[in-house]
């Protein structure tokens, strides 16, 4: 009888986990580990391509859409981008799969990357595993709720196909600005296939087609006018193959300066190079206490008309409490209206 296996697998999964889960006197155990190795019990895990096996992940999205051809249904977001790195972490075979991090460290790298009217872009390029639909029964055994090799005449038979996963994404949704630097910097750009990657290169769709990006290189980016633009992201193998991602960025109206962020009001202004002064910033740090953390506040000058080096004409102060996070560093100023 012919099934298909990852239909399967998804129903048994779901059945041993809930036993696994109801079975403890009150007690809700969420142990996928111990559920889906007891699956796997009859399988040499070491014998599966790229040591990446999506049948033994816990799916927090469907990488099998983000396969390199782009269609409306597969724009990535830094959520979606997470989960999709984090699917494959969950697919390991194996501790040691190349450019595979803790998520805490993948996370931190990229909010060191994140600075004031940059653009700094991380992507993933993987080959992974998975059971053939197939499989069973002629390259696979299934008995008593568990996988198993299977042989022919001492042969073993290979149950798994390979695919490609390829995600690029931008942390941020919305931009307030019409210029910003973008780069891709080398500790954000993870892959197991590095000697296969001939080259990156993105179409901002400003209207100069796609530009070849080099790992750590920045480029000068400048729209005419506010909206929402796709980025669309080319990956070409050394093989000529071509996969491609895409991703959705809003700019705003308005003109981002072009040299440093801030000055601190501890430091030196200089009113003859006033390009070079986008902001002053003044930190407060609170006496009291909240899980250990003191409050904190921050305000941020941005000057109008020309005028430097603390001078402020027509003073415009709002406190507010809310921000919706999806701007973050790139965005110095918060939300702006």
């Amino acid at each position: 009888m012919k099934i298909k296996i990852t239909q399967y697998l998804r129903a048994l999964i779901i059945v041993l986990f809930f036993v696994c889960t109801t079975t403890q006197a009150q007690t809700v155990s969420h142990d996928y580990k111990n559920t889906i190795n007891d699956v796997f019990a009859g399988v040499d895990l070491t014998k599966v391509p790229h040591h990446l096996l999506l049948d033994y992940a816990m799916e927090f999205v469907d990488i099998r859409s983000y396969n390199g051809v782009a269609s409306d249904t597969n724009y990535v977001h830094k959520g979606i981008y997470t989960s999709g790195y984090n699917t494959l972490l969950m697919a390991r075979t194996q501790t040691n799969v190349t450019d595979l991090i803790d998520p805490n460290v993948f996370e931190a790298n990229w909010q060191a990357e994140r600075l004031p009217y940059t653009i700094a872009i991380s992507g993933l390029y993987y080959k992974y595993s998975r059971l053939r639909e197939d499989a069973y029964p002629d390259d696979i055994t299934i008995n008593n709720d568990k996988l198993y090799d299977k042989y022919d005449n001492g042969v073993w038979q290979d149950p798994y196909e390979t695919d490609d996963v390829f995600m690029m994404t931008a942390p941020i949704l919305s931009y307030n600005y019409k210029n910003m630097i973008v780069k891709l910097p080398t500790n954000l750009w993870y892959t197991n296939q590095d000697a296969q990657v001939q080259s990156i290169a993105i179409d901002f769709n400003d209207g100069n087609g796609y530009q070849t990006l080099t790992l750590d290189q920045s480029i000068n980016l400048s729209y005419t006018n506010e909206g929402t633009y796709d980025w669309d992201y080319k990956l070409t193998l050394t093989n000529n193959q071509v996969l491609y991602s895409h991703s959705k960025l809003i700019v705003g109206n308005q003109n981002a300066p072009i040299v440093s962020t801030k000055r601190l009001t501890t430091e030196s202004c200089n009113p003859a190079n006033p390009e070079s002064l986008a902001f002053d910033q003044i930190e407060f740090q609170g006496t009291q206490q909240f899980q250990g953390i003191a409050n904190s506040a921050t305000i941020q000058i941005a000057y109008a008309g020309g005028n430097f080096c603390g001078t402020i004409d027509r003073p415009l102060i709002v406190a507010e409490g809310f921000e919706s996070g999806l701007l973050g560093t790139e965005n110095p100023l918060g939300e702006m209206l």
